[in-house]
């Protein structure tokens, strides 16, 4: 199997030759990663494949420390059942940051519209639901 230097695995992959170390720091590899006779990393399709699975990851904004469990998992054999956890689990922490995203635009939309209303009726009347003061007498 082809063997290739890091500068080429962040040519492929995007990835900064700096991020790749620290993933490798980190524990994301499955395996070992080989040195050549200069003791310069090297890495295979297979590696390249799963650090491309890695970033995405990262890009779904899954934290390093449970991108480090999911791979020690998969480095371990552990049951898909205990590597599926992992991901519904970060699936579950997304949809809720969407839901919080939806409810934030529903807010934007509403305030957008009262003052796009409000210059179309010339800049006048109130663009927040008007709050109604009541007086309260001083003891």
């Amino acid at each position: 199997m082809e063997r290739i230097g890091i500068g080429e695995v962040s040519r492929r992959t995007g990835l900064s030759v700096h991020t790749i170390r620290l993933y490798e720091d980190e524990g994301f590899f499955l395996g070992a990663i080989e040195r050549d006779g200069l003791g310069r990393r090297t890495y295979d399709a297979d590696d390249v494949d799963w650090l491309e699975k890695v970033a995405l990851l990262r890009e779904a904004d899954m934290p390093v420390a449970r991108i480090a469990e999911y791979a020690q998992l998969a480095r371990a054999g552990a049951p898909d059942a205990e590597r599926l956890a992992v991901l519904v689990e970060h699936r579950q922490r997304l949809a809720d940051d969407l839901e919080l995203t939806r409810r934030r635009l529903a807010l934007m939309d509403e305030k957008i519209d009262r003052y796009r209303a409000r210059l179309e009726q010339g800049g006048s009347g109130p663009p927040w639901r008007e709050v109604v003061r009541v007086a309260v007498p001083k003891p």
